[in-house]
């Protein structure tokens, strides 16, 4: 059986830490807290609306001068994928320390952080 580069090995399980995550569409309007200060995670800001928060990327977002809010550029979801150590993702996008990767196995998608994979 041939190998498929596209699929990454899961190294370490992980599990969602946000149950409700924020999912944004373009327009929207967030107001924003603290930056992330991990080196390995830079450019993630906390945002918030009326019924949901959470961690976005800044690369979505058109920022107002005094960094209070934002206008969202794109589709987003702040949604996690639980995964197992040994299981198998698909990576689709890397962003700032994070991979947003379909399980293998199930399909779900979602975002898991990359020092948790390992290429095959």
């Amino acid at each position: 059986m041939e190998k498929n580069p596209t699929l990454v090995q899961v190294t370490k399980s992980y599990s969602a830490q946000y149950l409700d995550p924020i999912i944004l569409q373009p327009g929207d309007h967030v107001r924003l807290g603290e930056e992330e200060t991990d080196p390995n995670w830079k450019g993630w800001i906390w945002a918030e609306t009326d019924t949901h928060k959470g961690w976005i990327p800044m690369q979505i977002l058109d920022i107002n001068p005094d960094r209070t809010t934002g206008r969202v550029l794109q589709p987003y979801s702040a949604k996690e994928l639980d995964v197992l150590e040994g299981e198998f993702v698909k990576p689709l996008q890397t962003l700032n320390g994070w991979t947003w990767a379909q399980h293998h196995a199930t399909g779900d998608e979602g975002w898991i952080p990359n020092e948790i994979l390992s290429v095959r």
